[in-house]
């Protein structure tokens, strides 16, 4: 049966930008824009690594696999502007909102892989929030 290992590859982009009212310009607002540059911030360095969403682990550049909290430790280390727990919001939105993996040749899923490995994020997910699993500011 189908592993569900991917590796993304590229850059992430997020949009969440909305116009201001009586504008015809896009504007983001001071939480919208911070969140914005978290979201970029995780998207790029997810884009980069392994999901296996069967072990719900995350295949760091090292190859060591790493829980959601775990993840966000290193994120964290490597800027400490950003605090744990909008790394963790930027993390599982990412997981939840992931385009369509691509399996370990280069090749997209079929429907019936695709939604079984949203079932397997979204459980993951689930999961991870009923726990309450934010590793506290230092």
């Amino acid at each position: 049966m189908f592993g569900f290992l991917f590796r993304r590859r590229g850059k992430s982009v997020v949009a969440s930008e909305s116009l201001s009212p009586g504008s015809s310009s896009w504007h983001l607002d001071e939480e919208e824009a911070r969140a914005d540059e978290v979201g970029v911030y995780v998207g790029d360095i997810l884009s980069e690594l392994t999901i296996d969403a069967r072990a719900r682990r995350i295949v760091w550049f090292d190859g060591r696999a790493l829980s959601i909290d775990q993840l966000i430790e290193r994120l964290h280390a490597r800027h400490t502007q950003y605090s744990p727990e909008e790394l963790s919001e930027a993390v599982v939105e990412w997981l939840l909102m992931n385009g369509s993996p691509e399996d370990k040749d280069g090749h997209g899923l079929t429907q019936e892989e695709m939604d079984e490995f949203e079932d397997l994020v979204g459980a993951w997910i689930d999961d991870y929030e009923e726990q309450g699993s934010v590793s506290p500011e230092a």
